[in-house]
């Protein structure tokens, strides 16, 4: 059966269908809710399903009404679903003859996650990458020989929660470090501090969110306006309304109707340049009604960077591939009858399979990849409005921290700090407007200069970076002098403390020349809309052309979450449709356009809907004074340690006073639920923990106990991880190998509800001994000679002592033991039963 090809016009947000036989249509998003827009009905067939033998599930449609048939529910003569008593069909896909050949374009997070995950699911996988490393834009430069380095791409974790992203840090025992989110502030010009939380700095910060919200609620209104004058009643129906508007115009005519003051607007303008920095393009270019759709799926949690780099994850993910080839850029995509076949760049080499799955970045896109047939219009469309900016970066390594004087710093305890350059109004304020101290993630004294946007373009032209090359590339001399020069602005120093700072090494970025990136993230631009989005990531060609990474990532746009995320969905949808997975009774088909199901409260949260407070982002910050009312520390107190991080503190209304609370303390308490911004129970463990003691510390606030019936400890979620070896973000001890049985393994799943569960935690005394495990093979992602990745096998020296060929030594017999009759102990009512994972203590005899 030839695969039926439509358009799907992206401004009703429709997409590809499931395969043939389903009748669904696809749920795309919209402002304040959502809901299921119809498609053009089509032909239904009568073929059976065929494994993806690249014709693919065409795109999809809505079938026709099935003939009366009748009903297995109440037995009469209907048309399905008519009754509202047909039971739920169980949808098994066809195991496939062979696995599948995949192709994946692109080595970055996007692309190793949809491997990997193919790979586990037994298809035959082949990874392509143009650059001679895997990662794509997370690019890590090693400053030392302790594995410390400085991401000069994609840099940071933006919260923990559920992240899957920090899940794999954790997982391949990487160091994650929580970098807080507080800015010193000074004029860029002549040093002076300027003090947090001041009535300019208010001013500031409250004038240009008015701002926002009014610029917001005019695009809103424009776009009403302007469906009712087209006959409609509801502009939302219509969600191209009012889209070719531009944020930063709308922002700066309500910003002159202030009336402002001089030092006000400064600060004003250094949040323009935060906003640009966050969307990598001047506020110009971003879209005034969808510029932030994503914020309300951003993870909770504290915000972190990993010590070793994300090139190091990325590294460890691609480690376990059996075909990863570098140096392998593809020229032309072709589709041949039932396969696809894929070009070597300035080569004869080819590929062909059965699926290939494109995550390359948004910019080679635009630039354009040679496709046969061509790309619907649908799709070349989306890719032609969504946005591609770019943020670069100067990472400069000195030998001594002369910025930590207490004359520059802002106090805090942490080695992590982050200084914001306030220049004059009449300047522009993007270039090095932010200075990022790593010394607490690197254990170097490293300073990281951010310069977004339409400043960054600037800084490539002037830095010479015109090449096409890598885009991590050492700074020239006049690069390292200009970041210098404004440095010593900035601190207030004079030149012959300046001429005292002494360079070791010097990075720079030049992401827009990288003919192999040609920018950094995506953002939703003036004529854009979210639907957009699900249109890049819907599939082509019947459903043999699959895309992947942060720009088809709707609810985690220009992150690298998102793109992991985005790649492992996209090999789940390849998997069921290949017969690799089947569907199980309660697990629907993942359509098109990628919407989230909506989060439903638990059942005990919503009887108490009291207990449900959310997190007073108004009230002041919190101060050195402020302590966190479970585990007793100060806000400046480094709290992080192995396995637990401790992350920022919270503020919670109790009454007329403000509770402040650690975000990882909360988390570590059984009884607190997050949902949507909203905490429950909070007050329930903080009440709680006035009245336990840590068995570690012995202050009170301790709220994790042992799961053991018969352990009365309790500990903090610090002392958890300190003294008892638990790591609670991977809720296992510490060490635990991860091919273990009991071990937590990697979950790509995409239900809320899995990871809705209390912190199943024992102590020392309470938990059996880690297992021992054998060493096993470990792929390298480079290749050899023949194209494939070589094997290195860790063989132990007794085995080597064996000839080849000789017969093992059997093992020692060992008699099974003899049969009991005792009947098994009863579980306490009230008892702890949701881990299994971890036996309880036996009971001890009582004493005679």
């Amino acid at each position: 059966m030839e695969p039926q090809q439509g358009p799907i016009p992206p401004s009703t947000g429709a997409a590809p269908a499931a395969p043939n036989g389903s009748n669904g249509a696809a749920p795309a998003k919209k402002q304040g809710g959502r809901q299921k827009k119809g498609l053009t009905s089509g032909k239904a067939t009568s073929a059976p399903p065929k494994r993806l033998a690249m014709g693919g599930p065409p795109p999809r449609a809505a079938t026709l009404a099935p003939p009366p048939s009748t009903c297995r529910a109440c037995q009469g003569a209907h048309s399905a679903h008519t009754c509202g008593k047909t039971r739920k069909r169980r949808k098994v896909a066809q195991p496939p003859l062979e696995p599948p050949r995949v192709v994946v374009i692109g080595a970055g997070v996007a692309g190793i996650g949809c491997a990997r995950t193919l790979e586990q699911l037994g298809a035959v996988v082949t990874v392509v990458e143009a650059k001679p490393r895997v990662g794509g834009r997370c690019a890590s430069t090693k400053i030392n020989d302790e594995g410390a380095a400085v991401d000069l791409g994609a840099s940071w974790i933006h919260g923990i929660r559920k992240n899957p992203l920090y899940t794999a840090a954790c997982q391949l025992g990487l160091h994650c470090v929580d970098t807080g989110d507080d800015v010193a502030l000074r004029d860029g010009e002549t040093g002076v501090s300027i003090e947090r939380d001041s009535a300019e700095d208010k001013r500031a910060f409250e004038a240009f969110n008015a701002a926002l919200a009014s610029a917001r609620k005019d695009g809103e209104e424009k776009a009403l306006a302007e469906s009712q004058q087209e006959g409609h009643v509801k502009a939302r129906a219509m969600p191209r309304h009012g889209v070719d508007q531009a944020l930063g115009p709308a922002v700066s005519s309500l910003l002159d109707a202030q009336s402002l003051s001089t030092d006000t607007l400064k600060l004003v303008q250094w949040h323009r340049a935060n906003m640009e920095y966050a969307n990598a393009c001047p506020m110009d270019s971003l879209s005034l009604r969808f510029w932030d759709q994503d914020d309300e799926h951003a993870y909770e949690g504290a915000h972190c960077a990993v010590r070793e780099g994300l090139g190091a994850l990325c590294a460890g993910l691609a480690r376990p591939l059996r075909d990863v080839r570098l140096q392998w850029p593809v020229a032309k995509i072709e589709r041949v009858n039932n396969l696809i076949v894929v070009t070597k760049e300035n080569s004869t080499e080819t590929l062909v399979a059965e699926v290939v799955v494109v995550t390359v970045p948004l910019g080679v896109l635009k630039r354009g990849l040679a496709f046969e047939p061509p790309l619907p219009n649908w799709k070349t469309q989306a890719i032609a409005r969504l946005g591609f900016g770019v943020l670069d970066k100067v990472a400069l390594k000195f030998e001594r921290p002369f910025w930590r004087n207490a004359e520059y710093w802002n106090g805090s305890e942490k080695r992590i700090g982050n200084l914001g350059r306030v220049l004059d109004v009449s300047e522009y304020g993007g270039e090095f407007f932010l200075w990022v101290d790593l010394e607490g993630v690197t254990n170097e004294h490293v300073l990281v200069a951010l310069c977004p946007a339409l400043n960054a373009e600037r800084f490539e032209v002037d830095a010479g970076f015109t090449t096409g090359g890598e885009a991590v590339r050492k700074a020239p001399s006049k690069v390292v002098e200009k970041c210098l020069e404004a440095l010593r602005k900035l601190l207030g120093a004079s030149s012959d403390e300046k001429n005292e700072w002494k360079v070791l090494s010097a990075t720079a970025t030049a992401w827009r020349d990288d003919r192999r990136a040609l920018g950094s993230y995506s953002f939703l631009a003036p004529g854009c809309i979210p639907e957009d989005v699900d249109a890049l990531a819907a599939p082509c060609w019947g459903g043999v052309l699959r895309w992947a990474g942060e720009h088809t990532s709707r609810e985690h746009l220009a992150t690298a979450a998102g793109a992991l995320e985005s790649g492992r969905a996209e090999a789940r949808r390849i998997a069921r449709e290949t017969g690799l997975l089947s569907l199980s009774d309660d697990e629907d088909e993942e359509s098109w356009p990628h919407v989230a199901k909506p989060k439903r409260p638990s059942r005990e949260a919503m009887r108490d809907a009291r207990s449900a407070l959310c997190v007073r982002s108004f009230v002041r910050r919190d101060t050195s004074e402020d302590v966190c009312a479970l585990c007793g520390l100060k806000s400046g107190e480094d709290a992080d340690v192995e396995g637990f991080m401790a992350g920022p503190l919270l503020a919670f209304e109790q009454g007329s006073r403000i509770v402040w609370v650690h975000d990882g303390c909360a988390a570590a308490s059984s009884e607190v639920r997050v949902l949507d911004d909203a905490w429950f129970h909070v007050h329930a463990a903080i009440s709680r923990g006035r009245r336990i003691a840590c068995a570690a510390c012995g202050q009170k606030g301790a709220t994790l106990g042992c799961i053991s019936a018969e352990c009365p400890h309790s500990y903090h979620g610090r002392c958890a991880a300190l003294h008892q070896k638990w790591d609670l973000r991977l809720h296992r001890p510490l060490g635990y190998p991860k091919r273990s049985k009991h071990a937590c393994i990697e979950s790509d799943s995409s239900d809320e509800e899995v990871d809705e569960r209390f912190p199943a935690f024992s102590c020392l005394a309470c938990r059996p001994p880690l297992p021992k495990l054998k060493p096993y093979a470990q792929h390298c992602t480079a290749p050899s000679l023949d194209g494939r990745p070589s094997v290195k096998r860790n063989v132990s020296a007794k085995v080597m002592q064996r000839p080849l060929g000789a017969p093992r030594k059997p093992p020692p017999f060992a008699a099974p033991p003899p049969p009991t009759t005792e009947a098994p102990r009863p579980v306490p009512f009230g008892a702890p039963r949701h881990n299994l994972m971890l036996p309880r203590k036996p009971a001890q005899p009582a004493p005679a």
